[in-house]
């Protein structure tokens, strides 16, 4: 009677930590279909730490619970411990093509160029024809090169800076509106990503010639509950375009979020008006990061509109009777199969904007294409 009562004992525990392994996949699953990568990459840690002790000993493990944790740290900026969980299922032999792409962007974003090389030779064999790998192979030594090539220009950090992503400067009134993750007020709300605050705008006012270490949370007209941000002000400081979040709901999907682009127009009491949307918004895909050319008669932006490269694309619209012309995408001299964002205009004509698609450092890098 002992032996079967232990017996049973033994099936009880076993099944309970089954059970349990199934609920926490299941919590993991359901934090990850959300994009609440923040919340899902711990449970997601500790699956595929067992997953990893079950394949030292010889068991089938979970490899799917591995990648998921690669992606949810990839996502959340933990590119040490991403790369970690990409080794892992790179030695195990499960690793996909999509798993090696990141796992080479995140080697870059580590700096650990040697390694991420490795991998290119990987990525070719799985697909020969994939044009920014084969790009890449052709410049072997642009790592390095781009490294060496600091002379021109010396980057300092500005005063007001928090440390936790403060990006998407535009010039107004003498100062400079920026957006940031930063909490402000007694609302402190958290996007779910990455755990950070919603991005909103902020303002920097100079004095003398050196920027104030405090900036200003921009309320009113720029302000929503979600994510704002980032703007761009035209010459004479009369008319904004900013970028924000849209919530569309839709019969088919539910609710559905977008970027969407806003124009507002500064009143002759010196008051912004009520944002206006752009004509080319869409609850299909996504458009913003508005840049308005000197003479003001372009609008460059990012959208993943059809019609592109791929991914997200820069466009442009020029101004015609008063109104904004149909987009038009810039082609792949300047595009991608990859993204392509946050354009700007220099008064002299020439663009600058980041991207993915061509050969960088890794991540968004910074791209010139001059006026001719």
């Amino acid at each position: 009677m002992k032996r079967i009562l232990n017996t049973a004992l033994i099936v009880l525990l076993i099944v309970g930590c089954a059970s349990g392994q199934g609920a926490k996949k299941n919590l993991a699953d359901n934090y990850f279909s959300y994009l609440d990568y923040f919340k899902a990459a711990p449970v997601y840690d500790e699956l595929a730490k067992q997953a990893s002790r079950r394949a030292e000993k010889g068991k089938a493990a979970d490899w799917e619970a591995v990648r998921r944790a690669a992606q949810c740290n990839f996502y959340i900026r933990n590119y040490a411990k991403s790369v970690k969980w990409f080794d892992i299922l790179d030695k195990a032999k499960s690793a996909s093509k999509e798993d090696y792409i990141m796992y080479f962007e995140a080697l870059r974003y580590t700096a650990d160029y040697n390694k991420a090389r490795v991998f290119l030779d990987s990525l070719k064999r799985m697909d020969p024809n994939d044009k920014k790998v084969r790009e890449y192979l052709r410049q072997t030594n642009y790592f390095d090169a781009l490294k060496r090539d600091s002379a021109r220009f010396k980057v300092k950090e500005m005063p007001f800076n928090k440390g936790i992503g403060d990006f998407g400067a535009a010039f107004y009134d003498g100062g400079l509106v920026f957006v940031s993750n930063r909490k402000s007020g007694s609302f402190r709300g958290n996007y779910g990503w990455d755990n950070l605050g919603f991005l909103n705008l902020y303002f920097v006012k100079k004095k003398d010639t050196v920027f104030r270490k405090n900036a200003a949370l921009q309320n009113k007209r720029f302000k929503t509950g979600p994510h704002d941000g980032p703007v761009f002000y035209s010459k004479d400081d009369k008319t904004a375009f900013i970028t924000r979040n849209r919530t569309e709901q839709d019969a088919k999907n539910g609710e559905r979020i977008h970027l969407s682009l806003y124009t507002l127009q500064k009143g002759s009491d010196d008051k912004w008006g009520i944002p206006q949307p752009f004509p080319y918004n869409s609850n299909s895909y996504n458009l913003g990061h508005a840049a308005l050319s000197a003479d003001g008669k372009t609008l460059y932006f990012a959208s993943d509109m059809p019609g592109g490269q791929g991914g997200v694309d820069i466009w442009k619209s020029d101004k015609q009777n008063g109104g904004w012309a149909k987009p038009v995408n810039l082609g792949p001299e300047f595009n991608t199969a990859d993204d392509e964002m946050f354009p700007f205009i220099s008064d002299e004509g020439n663009l600058y904007y980041s991207s993915k698609g061509f050969v960088g450092l890794g991540g968004l890098d910074i791209f010139e294409a001059r006026n001719n």
